[in-house]
């Protein structure tokens, strides 16, 4: 009798370290398996949405009523860094250079500076509608319209749409009307303006 128990003392001495041993190595491979997953999971996660967006555009304008003495055409270039400021809001700068062709009269340069707020209406899918408009200044290389001034002010309104087509890169067109008077700095007489209506094609980056 006093033999038996000591085989089964024997027995559970030398099998219990080997029991602790099974247990450390799955759990250490459960811990392994689980980071792994961690590691594939946030891989594969998609990308975080950056709130800046910078938008590279061709611009073409034409003056379409209020016509002085000739029709002025407008175009040029537009970039537009904007900021979402709150659920389908974006705030921004905008700056053009445009070259104003002003028929048989000398053409001239027009750089403009304003600050843009955008609404975007509805989105289906990659693609959103938008609606936006702003305001700022302009310092011209000549008088702009004929018989105006080199400063004057402008407005904007817009409409378009907007589509992605990667994770940062997409498509955008808009409708815009643009005025330019100086508000009558020189005097009524010296205060003609313009009244656009054109498109801004190009790229927006997110």
């Amino acid at each position: 009798m006093a033999s038996s128990t000591r085989i089964i003392v024997i027995w559970l001495v030398l099998t219990e370290p080997l029991s602790a041993v099974g247990q450390s190595a799955t759990a250490a491979a459960d811990t392994t398996a689980a980071n792994q997953l961690a590691v594939v999971s946030e891989n594969t996660s998609p990308p975080r949405q950056t709130r800046w967006h910078l938008e590279l555009t061709g611009s073409f304008l034409r003056e379409s009523w209020d016509i002085n003495q000739v029709r002025e055409r407008l175009a040029g270039a537009t970039v537009v860094v904007g900021r979402e400021i709150a659920p389908h809001w974006m705030l921004g700068a905008t700056t053009s250079l445009f070259h104003v062709a002003q028929g048989p009269l000398p053409g001239a340069f027009l750089p403009t500076w304003s600050v843009l707020l955008r609404r975007s209406l509805y989105q289906v899918g990659v693609t959103s509608v938008f609606a936006d408009g702003g305001s700022g200044l302009s310092y011209a290389s000549a008088p702009v319209p004929n018989q105006g001034t080199r400063f004057n002010f402008v407005s904007h309104l817009g409409v378009g749409v907007q589509r992605r087509l990667t994770q940062r890169v997409g498509l955008i067109a808009r409708f815009r009307w643009l005025h330019l008077s100086n508000n009558g700095l020189n005097g009524r007489t010296s205060n003609p303006d313009i009244q656009a209506l054109g498109i801004d094609v190009g790229w927006r980056v997110h």
